[in-house]
């Protein structure tokens, strides 16, 4: 073979293999992974001094990352949300995640109820079963005292929150004229005190209409003590002769007093009272206690003066107290 041939020949053969080696190379290179690819990456300065978003944990070389997620609450917050913290190589931590929401408290534990502005018993009600106030029922009138003839009819009552605490009395020889006294009520409550402790409670006083209208007779005031209200009238009648003819004359009169009250635990309260205290008599100088004839009306227990009625002309012929009773009220 000439030297021509024999290096043609082995150039030839050189280039083969240059070939098949490059194949070969591209063959392994599409072979490797990705990761595997990656790393052989080389970062830079920049990329270690750009920050990156992380959540959880920070970079290797510190603590970094966000800190806890909150806790709920007892009885209603939500947890807190974590934060997102943005942490370098150096490893800074990331901003503290949201604190857990606020507990509601402890749950109602049901209790009887009492009169004491909590929700005892957990019905979303409070103080059901206490008093909140007094209803005054229909009226009576009781039996007129007093035997005198002729005159106007009369009739008066108090507010429907108002009790007769007295009377004003006109005297003349006789009982020239009458007046009821009346006094405003309401129910009263002294929060100091578990339970609560209710009582009646008295506020301003007024007049009734007088009967007759006007009189030369002195007047002088016969009221109850503070916190007690009328339940009986006493009226003393006597003649203006010796043989009792014509008509007599009340020359004489006295009250009865008693303190009301009430058991906001009964069935169905109401106000009642107790011991009855008497004041008087009340008379004029033409009173003779041996020729007087007394007449009583006292009420019975549960029953309270609301008004007066009677007879009037030149004087007062007869008496009578108009009743009723006083119911509590109950949420």
């Amino acid at each position: 073979m000439s030297r021509l041939a024999r290096h043609t020949k082995g150039a030839l053969a050189g280039y083969s293999t240059v070939v098949l080696a490059a194949r070969l190379l591209a063959l392994i290179a599409a072979s490797v992974p990705v990761a595997m690819a990656c790393s052989f990456y080389a970062p830079s300065t920049e990329d270690y001094a750009r920050p990156r978003q992380l959540e959880g944990m920070g970079g290797a070389n510190g603590q970094g990352g966000d800190s806890g997620v909150g806790a709920s609450g007892n009885g209603g917050g939500s947890a807190g949300l974590a934060g997102e913290g943005t942490v370098s190589e150096a490893g800074a931590g990331g901003e503290a995640g949201e604190a857990g929401g606020t507990g509601g408290g402890a749950p109602c534990a049901p209790a009887p109820e009492r009169c004491n502005g909590v929700d005892d018993d957990c019905d979303n009600i409070i103080d059901e079963g206490c008093p909140t106030g007094f209803l005054r029922a229909s009226t009576t009138k009781e039996t007129s005292l007093g035997d005198s003839t002729g005159g106007t009819t009369f009739a008066d009552l108090c507010a429907n929150d108002e009790l007769i605490v007295g009377l004003q009395l006109g005297f003349s020889g006789w009982l020239y004229q009458l007046t009821g006294i009346c006094q405003r009520y309401s129910l009263a409550v002294n929060t100091q005190l578990t339970p609560w402790k209710y009582s009646v409670a008295f506020e301003a006083t007024r007049l009734l209409p007088s009967h007759p209208a006007s009189t030369n007779g002195a007047l002088q005031q016969v009221s109850c003590a503070a916190g007690m209200v009328l339940v009986g009238v006493h009226v003393y009648e006597q003649y203006g002769n010796a043989a009792h003819t014509g008509n007599p004359y009340i020359t004489g009169l006295s009250i009865s007093c008693a303190a009301p009250t009430f058991d906001p635990s009964a069935t169905n309260p109401q106000l009642t009272w107790a011991g009855a205290v008497e004041l008087g008599p009340f008379i004029d100088s033409s009173f003779n206690a041996s020729e007087a004839l007394r007449k009583d009306q006292l009420l019975s227990n549960g029953r309270l003066v609301v008004g007066l009625h009677g007879s009037a002309g030149f004087w007062v012929d007869n008496v009578g107290l108009t009743s009723s009773s006083v119911q509590v009220l109950i949420k």
